[in-house]
């Protein structure tokens, strides 16, 4: 939201109407002229432009942590609550130079990472969440990292997406540029793609 009020701030005539979905529109059917997403692209119709990389990391309430150790190692997350939205229940780790993904499971699962984000600063367990969710809390204390001895939560590719080949509309320009320079910017693990 920084990025996009500063974007209308210096650009008077720009209009924007902005949907906040964890869902993925059809964009041409919904006329929706720029999309963010973030991950492994499905839609091979769309156009896509990298923005960088999303760092995600493992984190839990001090009052949930201290209810239980926190995990040392990746097999230790069986052990614990872990939240997830109800389509997000594979995690993916590094693990050297391999990628391995886990079943993360847990009593709670919530429709939307935002949800995810308040249930795990509530104390419901472990989530993965994105580095931009949580800077704050962790620096509040409200929420701890957890660190694994061998395994880091993979980073994903952060995309903007659009439905035509069609030269690129001078407002969605001015946007992608905005937003690859946020994430370019940003010093919470968030590093343009080359």
């Amino acid at each position: 939201m920084p990025t996009l009020t500063e974007l209308m701030r210096s650009n008077p005539d720009l209009r924007v109407d902005l949907v906040l979905t964890d869902a993925v529109l059809d964009l041409a059917a919904t006329g929706v002229d720029v999309a963010v997403r973030i991950g492994d692209l499905r839609d091979s119709n769309l156009v896509a432009t990298s923005l960088g990389t999303k760092r995600r990391i493992l984190c839990a309430a001090p009052s949930y942590l201290a209810s239980r150790p926190a995990p040392r190692r990746l097999s230790d997350l069986a052990g614990h609550e872990c939240i997830t939205p109800p389509d997000a229940q594979q995690w993916s780790f590094t693990v050297g130079a391999q990628e391995r993904t886990v079943r993360a499971g847990g009593r709670l699962t919530v429709s939307s990472f935002e949800g995810v984000h308040d249930a795990c600063i509530a104390g419901a367990g472990i989530a993965m969440l994105s580095s931009w969710y949580t800077r704050g809390h962790l620096a509040a204390g409200q929420l701890v990292s957890v660190e694994l001895e061998d395994a880091r939560p993979k980073e994903l590719a952060v995309w903007a997406v659009y439905p035509t080949r069609r030269q690129l509309l001078p407002k969605v320009r001015v946007f992608v540029d905005a937003m690859r320079e946020a994430l370019s910017l940003d010093d919470s693990g968030l590093t343009e793609a080359a």
